[in-house]
């Protein structure tokens, strides 16, 4: 039996299914108005509202996804410690405060991280969830968690900085 290959690790844009969600919603109750209204009588109606229920929800979608912050995320092997020497060290330079995840505002991506960092060099907000967080019985052995969150334009620092951190973590 052949050795099952481990790929290098590699930053994945992460999107929230939440906009996929309120796609369907607004999709369904225009759908649904729709047919109330042809169950009514209002013929001239029903045409306009599921016309307006195809075009609506994907300007929704669309206003929705570009609306979020974009979400690096990276799974790698690690402890807290490790980890967060690693970002340190990649985010070499001064600018580098470290923020209390609780004191992010509700629905935040990083909340739930066990440790943040802000970095004012490459205008971007770095957090984790290392590996020692209690398994989960479908996933026994959780790799970390790293997200980074640009607040700003993407930039080609940003993109050096995701570099240098795969960098650190291979080699």
């Amino acid at each position: 039996m052949a050795m099952p290959t481990v790929s290098a690790p590699a930053w994945a844009r992460w999107s929230s299914s939440a906009a996929v969600l309120r796609f369907l919603l607004v999709a369904g109750a225009f759908w649904l108005a729709a047919l109330v209204l042809w169950q009514v009588g209002r013929w001239d109606l029903a045409v306009v509202t599921s016309g307006l229920g195809a075009a609506v929800p994907l300007v929704v979608l669309y206003a929705t996804v570009h609306a979020r912050p974009r979400l690096w995320v990276l799974r790698i092997a690690g402890d807290g410690t490790s980890i967060d020497s690693m970002i340190r060290r990649a985010l070499d330079g001064g600018g580098v405060d470290a923020v209390a995840p609780s004191s992010l505002p509700p629905g935040h991506p990083l909340r739930r991280c066990g440790a943040v960092l802000r970095s004012s060099r490459f205008g971007c907000m770095v957090g984790w969830m290392g590996s020692d967080r209690p398994p989960h019985p479908a996933v026994p052995e959780r790799p970390a968690i790293l997200l980074l969150l640009p607040e700003g334009e993407e930039t080609a620092e940003l993109e050096a900085l995701r570099d240098t951190i795969i960098r650190s973590l291979v080699g």
